[in-house]
């Protein structure tokens, strides 16, 4: 059935005329006169067969039914813009929203950006930090790179990018005026993520130790802030192989032992089933597992 929608136009001086109860100020908004306006209204009222304003005076007031319209009027206008939107959001293929760990943006992202975009100029970045696991179409992001276990939504893509594995790194100074060792970590400040919590008792576990806590131990909730304290020697944390490598390369900081535990975390590239995973988002995802698998060529 077909069904005979008012013009927009006339909607939106509509909008404007009952926002300001004036014709003049919706008038001069929209670049019109206020004839054409009073004129778009008009036609508005003789469509629908209803008085949208009382006009008194060369003043104007919504009728109850306008009131009324008004309200439908508007929601329908956000309703359509907001969706305008997001479907340019979601089938845009040059506009990618992307979300990372902060250490990997840290890292190996900020500093190689430039390139990217040198190489990519059509693809338009636009990138936030987090640690925690988002629903991609729900934040409407277009790909995530996440630190856990093996995902198990099943509305999501999602490819392994790196195992990881951990174990104790500090800083050089750290390491020479404490002469800690495998067996005595505990006796030093141990630097804790809240996030990953029991990752200091998985790793001395593993090797027959015997886990003891610290009131002088440290907790925080940023891998970044803890590799940031590890580095001005406040204590020892567990560092992620490879994905420590260029700090170690730098010398900001050391590992004195050759153990490693390989953690059931990875990272991984995910992507939304809702959406083609596009050639912008390939590019930049073969970018990132460039820069992430073999760091050691940046």
């Amino acid at each position: 059935m077909k069904k005979t929608l008012p013009p927009l136009q006339s909607l939106k001086a509509f909008l404007l005329a009952a926002e300001h109860e004036s014709f003049k100020q919706a008038a001069h908004e929209l670049h019109l006169t206020p004839s054409a306006i009073s004129h778009q209204i008009k036609g508005l009222e003789d469509t629908l067969g209803i008085e949208l304003f009382r006009r008194q005076n060369r003043q104007i007031k919504l009728s109850p039914a306008g009131q009324m319209y008004k309200n439908i009027v508007e929601q329908a206008l956000n309703e359509l813009s907001s969706g305008t939107d997001r479907l340019k959001r979601q089938f845009s293929q040059n506009v990618l929203r992307v979300r990372i760990p902060p250490m990997i943006t840290t890292d190996y992202v900020i500093p190689n950006l430039s390139e990217f975009q040198q190489q990519n100029p059509q693809i338009e970045l636009r990138l936030e930090t987090s640690l925690h696991w988002a629903n991609p179409e729900r934040d409407d992001l277009d790909v995530m790179l996440y630190f856990g276990t093996e995902p198990v939504n099943r509305d999501v893509i999602y490819e392994k990018v790196n195992s990881l594995s951990a174990t104790p790194i500090m800083s050089q100074e750290f390491y020479e005026s404490q002469q800690p060792t495998l067996e005595t970590l505990t006796q030093h400040r141990l630097i804790h993520s809240s996030v990953v919590s029991n990752s200091w008792q998985r790793f001395i576990s593993a090797f027959n130790g015997e886990y003891q806590q610290q009131n002088t131990d440290l907790w925080l909730d940023s891998y970044t802030s803890m590799l940031q304290s590890c580095a001005q020697g406040h204590g020892i944390t567990l560092g992620l192989l490879p994905l420590l490598k260029l700090r170690l390369d730098r010398g900001e900081l050391i590992r004195p032992f050759k153990e490693e535990l390989k953690l059931p975390e990875a990272i991984y590239l995910v992507y939304r089933k809702d959406k083609h995973i596009t050639p912008a988002i390939r590019t930049f995802s073969d970018w990132v597992k460039g820069l992430l698998q073999n760091p050691g060529n940046l």
